[in-house]
């Protein structure tokens, strides 16, 4: 009976060493909970968390157009497709994300650009528009 809880108790630590560590929730633009950061942010304003969606923008966005005109601007954005991440590319601190999607019938590609800050990823707007 010993012997079985010595092995029991070396297996179970075993599978704890083989472990990954998991990251902060929001740092990796390909996976926020399963999904992407692109879904997430959509899925976001898809259900009218501006508030929470604001929180998800970068610093560097919310000073150059403002607080106010960014939550305009999201509750005037038209988010109708899915999106499918094809590449994720990282240039200096920021992220391109190229998703493809049908918009209208239309196969597009669209880009959103995202940041790290802290240990959160955050959408970057150009001329207050979430995709290029």
């Amino acid at each position: 009976m010993k012997t079985k809880l010595i092995a029991l108790f070396a297996i179970i630590l075993s599978y704890g060493a083989n472990c990954q560590t998991v990251g902060k929730p929001y740092d990796n633009p390909a996976n926020v909970f399963g999904s992407n950061f692109g879904d997430f942010f959509i899925s976001m304003l898809g259900n009218q968390h501006y508030d929470m969606a604001l929180k998800f923008t970068s610093k560097e966005s919310i000073q150059k157009f403002g607080a106010k005109k960014v939550l305009e601007s999201y509750t005037s954005y038209d988010y109708n497709y899915k999106l499918k991440v094809k590449s994720i590319v990282k240039v200096n601190d920021m992220y391109i994300v190229k998703f493809t999607t049908n918009e209208f019938a239309t196969g597009k590609f669209k880009e959103m650009r995202v940041v790290i800050e802290n240990d959160s990823c955050k959408i970057v707007l150009q001329d207050l528009k979430i995709f290029k």
